[in-house]
């Protein structure tokens, strides 16, 4: 008896190998077929493993073997809520230095500002941004960045997490700011550089001491989808120049929901379609792409309310881009308690400080797509009153806030009720968000605590609505529309009211 069922068990499993090894072929057939790649190669990569393979070839994403075009692949892999598993050649180099003595590594530089430069440390999850030009710009974006890291993911997420209401609504990331050289003492920047500025590109005063500051390194889309935005948009005689530029590794794509593509002069377009730095994404290319505008709206909602409730921030040229994260091995910590977290936490800091080797539970080959808010140089924070001031206040506030290098919030007034939804669902995030957060801070007793008289608590909490009234009155004041006239013929049309 026992023989036969172990005969039994061994059909079973050669009809099981057999089928397997057939729907395995298969989705290479049709993987080859996808991407272009020959059987033959993806084969010998696969059985060498060798680290140097084309970059995401291995993508590991549900049903991406049927995708047969540019557009449909985007689809299945541009998301603010995607986690892609690759063994592409950026996360093997990654993982590969993450061991590494820092002090014997060379920093490549990966992006320029308007004010600043921005180098790679590898194999970490950190990178350098240093200035020549502008020390008071970088000591602001510093200072504002911890505040905006510490508020927005730290108690404003609290707020959120807890008052479960916004289940499938994700906090923007914010990077983590971690210490600075030569801002209030260029002579650390002098000393700090004789150690470690052979480390650094001799190209655009690289080597040249100034300030730095060290921060969250935003990591770049994956390949395939570089590639994609390329194949899908740009013209067919500068595709192979754009995938063979270094430059658009650095990829990051912005948002931009208050805003079509067809909206922008033909020029700048053309001028925008020549890289993938920065990359903007227009409304229409979204919802094309199936990249939810409604979910991007309700997170930047957040960020929005988070940084000005919680961080007292106004918020001025603040941005927001997709990029990806390196994800963290949560059982690393979770043996840990609090005290032992803190201390790793501060020798890590530590190690990056003074390039030297750190111990590093990031996995590059696990990239978590998510939206970011960045840029804080010009950032002002805010002490907001209950007085005379009270209203002028909320109209400058907007007024800043609306003062962004691109339209990533979407339109208070637009055209189409498909637009005004999305106008509606940001609004009432930001509304109820922001609520939330006050109150939870008022009964934290942090900026103004709950004994105050209920006249004033009132007021605190009418903030996030008159913001949002004084944002449609400011629209219909740049576009010479009558609100009143226009929320009439909303409701005509049947449109959802707030």
């Amino acid at each position: 008896m026992d023989g036969r069922r172990q005969a039994a068990r061994t059909d079973e499993t050669t009809l099981s190998e057999g089928l397997a090894r057939n729907l395995a072929l298969e989705r290479i057939v049709n993987f080859a077929h996808s991407t272009g790649i020959s059987i033959d190669k993806i084969v010998v990569d696969a059985q060498s493993q060798d680290v140097a393979k084309a970059e995401d070839q291995a993508l590991v994403k549900a049903g991406l073997e049927d995708a047969k075009s540019p557009r449909d692949i985007l689809k299945k892999t541009l998301s603010v809520r995607s986690v892609l598993s690759t063994s592409s050649s950026f996360a093997e180099r990654m993982e590969a230095l993450r061991n590494a003595n820092l002090k014997t590594l060379k920093l490549g530089q990966i992006g320029r500002g308007s004010f600043g430069t921005v180098f790679e440390i590898p194999g970490t999850e950190w990178c350098l941004k240093k200035t020549l030009t502008a020390p008071k710009k970088l000591w602001d974006e510093f200072n504002n960045g911890l505040v905006m890291r510490k508020e927005v993911n730290g108690m404003a997420s609290d707020a959120i997490f807890r008052s479960e209401e916004f289940p499938t609504a994700l906090m923007p990331r914010v990077p983590r700011y971690l210490w600075s050289h030569g801002m209030s003492d260029a002579e650390s920047a002098t000393r700090w550089f004789k150690e470690n500025g052979h480390r650094f590109p001799v190209e655009n005063g690289g080597q040249k001491p100034g300030p730095i500051i060290c921060l969250e390194r935003i990591m770049p889309l994956p390949k395939v989808i570089r590639e994609n935005l390329i194949r899908l948009y740009f013209e067919p005689g500068n595709q192979e120049a754009a995938l063979a530029d270094k430059a658009n590794k650095s990829c990051l794509c912005r948002p931009y929901l208050g805003c079509r593509s067809s909206e922008i002069a033909p020029d700048k377009r053309e001028k925008e379609l020549q890289t993938l730095q920065n990359f903007p994404l227009y409304l229409n290319q979204l919802e094309d792409l199936g990249v939810e505008p409604l979910t991007i709206a309700q997170d930047m909602a957040l960020g929005l309310a988070a940084g000005h409730w919680a961080a007292y921030a106004n918020m001025l040229d603040v941005e927001y881009v997709i990029g990806s994260r390196p994800s963290t091995s949560p059982e690393t910590l979770l043996a840990l308690d609090a005290d032992e977290q803190a201390l790793r936490s501060r020798s890590s800091h530590r190690r990056v400080r003074d390039m030297r080797p750190r111990e590093i539970r990031t996995s590059f080959r696990n990239r978590a797509l998510q939206l970011w808010m960045i840029d804080f140089n010009k950032v002002t924070l805010l002490e907001p009153s209950l007085g005379h001031s009270y209203h002028a206040e909320i109209r400058q506030l907007v007024s800043d806030t609306r003062a962004t290098d691109g339209p990533y919030y979407p339109r208070a007034l637009p055209k189409t009720e498909a637009d005004w939804k999305l106008w509606i669902a940001f609004a009432q995030t930001y509304i109820s968000a922001s609520k939330i957060i006050l109150n939870y801070d008022l009964s934290r007793g942090r900026r103004s605590g709950s004994s105050q008289p209920e006249k004033d608590i009132k007021l605190i909490l009418k903030r996030p609505s008159n913001v949002i009234h004084e944002w449609m009155r400011a629209e219909s004041i740049e576009y010479k529309i009558d609100l009143d006239q226009y929320i009439s013929q909303a409701k005509k049309n049947g449109w959802p009211m707030p």
